[in-house]
């Protein structure tokens, strides 16, 4: 059967019921309405379109249009299907354009029920539903845009869709995740607070379709799931929601905002390692099995981030806005971590740059504008660890190590470690530097190498498990009170480098297990010296060489200050000695520095 002109183009008809095998629509419109809200049109048989073909009943509730069989062009990708049902009903029987591809296909009705496949031949499908509309079939459109609108919920139950761009928008949750979906750019809405799903086999965009930019849920959950490299070009907004995206081979990059209370970022290859991710989030996760992360983080109030791990590659995280930071784990195998707050406190719990082998990851942590830094496991064994606070640098109160790695660089404006909480160190190179408060650090286990300390207006306390030993600076240490080394397994210094201070308005106590070899200014309190104290400084206006705490005997020396006896014995270039040494090893000893005898 053939209709080849317009069918109720002049008066709409009241019903419309066709049978045949095959059905031509070589119209361009037909119009069914009774005008009571009871018309029906019924194509029973096989429809062949052949022309561009507009079927409208005209928006009352209750009118349907249904097709029992299949819809095909004539010539695929010539002709098309345009159906506006308003408040009635349409249901799509059998596949569309499978035979022969439609040009495109736009539904608009109450309620959609597409049984069958349908496929464009690179043309839009739009299906726009006041009702909940689920798809259960596969809907082709090659490279052009599908376009699923519901005033209800959206589900996809079955088939896949496939597409070069997917616009989703509804009243409610949108669910559109099955295995097989392959479209290149998404965009979703969900008008009211709804959960939206998608899922897609390769790689995919969270881009601008049509009206619509980004992925919005009005606070509900959103989860994007690919099989490649996602990009975020355009804003994701759950609200209060929480965002996941997970890609199970490749990336995520883009430049697009990401706004959630929880941020669930999972990849293989990296994330942000292109194009930084841009977040709003007040919890993060985010894990890679290799690849770079970079990742920008804006919130106004506390942040914690639970995890941020990869394999091989670096992870740099900068939060601004004004909240606090928390990173509970960060981890790479082999890879450098940077982490920074602008103008809020940054707590490093557990955060470990590649592994024991020396050059496979550095770490830096950093506060800008305000804020403390607080340690509490940060390491990178056997390379450099840099801490810069706009405050404090302070611990987690624990007893195990604070910072670990072979070389240490820490700078404050307000104090590194306290009295009551010193920060433990592991055995390293040390350089510390801070304007107000003290520096009070200890290690464990291990020696202490203090390349350069200096507290300009407050007190160094190093306290070492080994010894104390000078590096390249001179001096080692400069502080403006009071200050203490204590060196509790091995000695402070050595007579080829003795450890260099200045102390300018306060006293310098020093203890250590071994020997102690200085040289600075004030002359230093013997806390406990074990071995020869050897300092080299000024006493009383006279340049000269202490001994101190080696015997009791007593020494004079001339041009200077008055004998002095005790565990105090100060020489100068013509001091001579008035009563023997108890020890003739510390004789030999001290003629040996005073270049006396052979």
């Amino acid at each position: 059967m053939t209709f080849g002109g317009i069918v109720g183009g002049t008066q709409a008809l009241a019903d419309l019921d066709v049978t045949a095998a095959t059905i031509n629509l070589n119209s361009t419109g037909v119009t069914v309405d009774d005008g009571a809200g009871g018309a029906t049109a019924t194509f029973t048989g096989a429809v062949v379109l052949g022309a561009n073909v507009t079927i409208d009943t005209d928006g009352a509730a209750d009118n349907s249009l249904t097709f029992t069989s299949t819809i095909d062009a004539t010539t695929a990708g010539t002709e098309g299907l345009t159906i506006t049902a308003g408040g009635g009903t349409v249901t799509l029987g059998g596949a569309v354009g499978t035979t022969m591809a439609l040009d495109a296909l736009d539904v608009t009705a109450d309620t959609i029920n597409a049984n069958g496949n349908i496929t464009t031949a690179d043309g839009n499908v739009t299906l726009d539903s006041t009702s909940a509309l689920t798809i259960g079939v596969n809907i082709s459109a090659g490279a052009g845009t599908v376009t699923l609108v519901s005033d209800g919920a959206i589900n996809q139950t079955g088939g896949a869709i496939t597409a070069d761009k997917l616009s989703l928008e509804s009243g409610s949750p949108i669910t559109v995740n099955q295995a097989g979906n392959d479209v290149n750019t998404v965009a979703a809405k969900a008008d009211t607070a709804g959960d939206i799903k998608i899922r897609d086999t390769d790689d995919m965009t969270i881009g601008t379709v049509g009206s619509l930019s980004g992925i919005s849920s009005n606070g509900g959950n959103v989860t994007v799931q690919t099989g490649g490299n996602l990009t975020v070009s355009q804003a994701v907004n759950a609200g209060a929601g929480t965002v996941t995206l997970n890609v199970t081979s490749g990336s995520i990059n883009g430049a697009g905002l990401i706004t959630a209370s929880t941020a669930d970022l999972d990849a293989t290859t990296g994330i942000g390692n292109t194009t930084a991710l841009e977040l709003a989030a007040s919890t993060i996760t985010a894990d890679t099995t290799n690849g770079n992360i970079d990742i920008d983080n804006a919130l106004g109030t506390a942040v914690s981030v639970n995890s941020l791990t990869t394999g091989t590659g670096t992870i740099t995280f900068e939060q601004s806005g004004g909240g606090a930071v928390t990173f509970v784990n960060v981890t790479t195998t082999s890879g450098d971590i940077t982490l920074q707050n602008a103008g809020a406190n940054l707590k490093a719990q557990t955060v470990t740059a590649g592994t024991a082998a020396p050059g496979d990851g550095d770490l830096t942590l950093e506060t800008t504008g305000s804020g403390d830094i607080i340690v509490d496991d940060v390491k990178a064994e056997n390379d450099t660890v840099t801490i810069t606070a706009a405050g404090a640098i302070l611990e987690n109160p624990d007893a195990g190590v604070d910072i670990t790695g072979s070389t240490l660089d820490l700078t404050a404006s307000n104090g590194i470690g306290t009295q009551s909480e010193p920060l433990e160190i592991s055995e390293s190179t040390l350089t510390a530097t801070t304007t107000n408060g003290d520096v009070v650090l200890q290690t464990i286990s291990g020696d202490m190498t203090v390349n350069q300390v200096e507290a300009t207006n407050g007190g160094i306390f190093l306290t070492s498990a080994g010894g104390i030993m000078a590096g390249n600076f001179d001096p080692n240490l400069t502080a403006g009170t009071n200050s203490e080394l204590k060196a509790n397994g091995g000695s402070i210094g050595s007579d080829a480098n003795p450890f260099a201070y200045n102390v300018s308005g306060g006293g310098f106590t020093v203890s250590a297990s071994g020997d102690a070899f200085l040289e600075g200014s004030p002359a230093p309190t013997d806390g406990g010296v074990t071995g020869i104290l050897d300092f080299q400084g000024s006493i009383g206006g006279t340049k000269g060489l202490l001994i101190l705490g080696v015997f009791g005997s007593t020494v004079s020396e001339t041009g200077g200050p008055a004998t002095t006896t005790g565990r105090l014995i100060s020489l100068a270039e013509e001091a001579i000695v008035t009563e023997e040494p108890k020890e003739i090893e510390l004789e030999e000893e001290l003629k040996r520095r005073l270049g006396i005898g052979g």
